[in-house]
């Protein structure tokens, strides 16, 4: 083999070996910053995106806002929002801290103090603070380790259920999606508000979501 040929066939190995290293596809793509209120282009899917949590979460936040009990109620009252009663019926994996989180603390900030929110799933942190203080391991600058854990009033209950349909012709999906919402008087187990937010969407689908 003469020397132009070697040169030639090194060549064609090296750029065989960028062009696998690039992949030719998806991995051309730069990493960027997406808006999560926008479809990611190039990626389609028929299932609720983040741009449809965003948006559901800001019509629950004005609309909870709009109620008496809880946006000129005289004193803040308490509510519990978390996952212990939120279901997830649908065909789709949901990471309902997602949706949850973003609501609670859109609230938290919206209402300015006129709401306050329980996390019971953290109230082992403050027992066990608060046994700290009593046997002397920790100062206890005042005697609210003795003061009663703050109980709710309310709390929200849900749930997110599907149906699919698919076109035997075209093979064309289409998702519709339910969230229903309720909030409950835990004094009273009165729904004082419920509210549906829906989703539908159609296409070929080629996502996959995961958790």
């Amino acid at each position: 083999m003469n020397m132009r040929l070697t040169v030639v066939c090194l060549a064609a190995i090296a750029s065989a070996g960028c062009a696998a290293g690039r992949g030719g596809g998806a991995g051309d793509l730069a990493p960027q910053y997406v808006d999560p209120s926008t479809a990611v282009r190039g990626i389609s899917g028929i299932g609720f995106e983040s741009q449809d949590i965003k948006e559901m979460t800001d019509r629950m936040v004005r609309d909870l806002l709009r109620m008496p009990a809880f946006g000129n109620a005289t004193s803040a009252p308490r509510v519990i929002i978390d996952d212990t009663r939120f279901l997830n019926e649908s065909n789709q994996v949901v990471n309902l801290n997602l949706l949850l989180d973003r609501l609670r603390i859109e609230l938290m900030r919206a209402s300015e103090g006129k709401i306050q929110f329980v996390s019971r799933q953290n109230v082992d942190l403050v027992e066990r603070e608060r046994l700290l203080k009593s046997n002397g391991t920790v100062d206890a600058r005042s005697s609210d380790h003795k003061s009663s854990v703050a109980g709710a009033e309310f709390q929200l209950v849900g749930k997110i259920t599907s149906q699919t349909s698919t076109s035997n012709g075209s093979g064309v999906k289409s998702n519709y999606y339910q969230f229903s919402f309720e909030m409950l008087d835990l004094r009273t187990s009165v729904s004082v508000w419920g509210n549906l937010y829906e989703v539908k969407k159609a296409g070929a689908d080629d996502r996959i979501y995961r958790q």
